[in-house]
């Protein structure tokens, strides 16, 4: 899959926690409104192209869920749902920074040429036979 194909998938993850939306159930009104902020901040860095930025605030929303699950503004059900679309953004954006490995290189294929065999009548012309 290309960078850009990958870049997309993350695009479309992220379309996956966008349902942290209010008046979802599982979860409350203001812990919905800001997630799905941060949500769109992550989608658009991931467009964009900076992956890092994308992961740093991947990792905002992390906290964000973790403190709204301790909190009870996030149901379980509800939490497991979008901890699983976090993890799986997180490793795509994680194949997405790193670099992809260069192509192999064909080296030239080196043959030898046989040397030509030695019949004893390598003697210089013009000489005389011993």
């Amino acid at each position: 899959m290309t960078r850009a194909w990958r870049g997309l998938a993350v695009v479309l993850a992220m379309g996956a926690l966008a349902g942290c939306s209010v008046g979802s159930s599982g979860i409350g009104g203001p812990a919905a409104s800001q997630m799905q902020a941060t949500v769109k901040e992550v989608a658009v860095s991931a467009a964009g192209g900076d992956y890092a930025a994308a992961g740093a605030k991947l990792a905002s929303l992390q906290a964000l869920l973790d403190r709204y699950l301790a909190d009870g503004q996030v149901g379980g059900d509800r939490g497991a749902r979008i901890q699983t679309a976090i993890d799986q953004v997180r490793a795509d954006l994680g194949a997405l920074a790193t670099p992809p490995a260069p192509a192999p290189v064909a080296s030239p294929a080196v043959t030898q040429v046989p040397s030509p065999a030695h019949t004893g009548n390598d003697r210089p012309k013009g000489k005389p036979k011993d």
